[in-house]
């Protein structure tokens, strides 16, 4: 399963997919980075992600390798692609990166503080009084 957001993360991908419990590895084979997730003590199942990162959007592809490549030469495995614990996971992904997008800067969302008039700055608040600060 794949989904797609802007590039624009206050954080990179990878620092990102760490704080969700991803380890990188490099296929020796294949030549490609990719992340993965154990499930249990074992090498699998594991769920497997990779990202493409382009100018203007990340694109992360999510499955859950339930076990090793048996044929060799092959790149055919054991992968669930739509399985509910591959949507689950991707749901987890997303709100997590979702908190690495800066919000959206809205221009006055903030009344400006009336600054104080020379008669309050003399007259400290009964705060001021209690604790005795001035």
């Amino acid at each position: 399963m794949k989904f797609k957001i802007s590039n624009n993360l206050t954080h990179t991908p990878e620092n990102v997919l760490r704080t969700c419990g991803y380890l990188s590895i490099f296929d020796q084979k294949s030549q490609k980075s990719s992340f993965v997730r154990k499930i249990t003590g074992n090498r699998y199942p594991r769920f497997h992600l990779y990202f493409k990162e382009t100018n203007n959007e990340l694109i992360f592809d999510l499955h859950l390798d339930q076990s090793k490549t048996v044929y060799s030469d092959q790149k055919a495995h054991n992968a669930d692609y739509d399985s509910p614990e591959v949507k689950q996971e991707l749901v987890r992904i997303y709100q997590e990166v979702k908190k690495n997008i800066p919000a959206k800067k809205e221009e006055n969302s903030q009344p400006s503080q009336p600054e104080q008039s020379a008669e309050n700055k003399e007259h400290p608040n009964w705060l001021s009084k209690l604790f005795g600060k001035k």
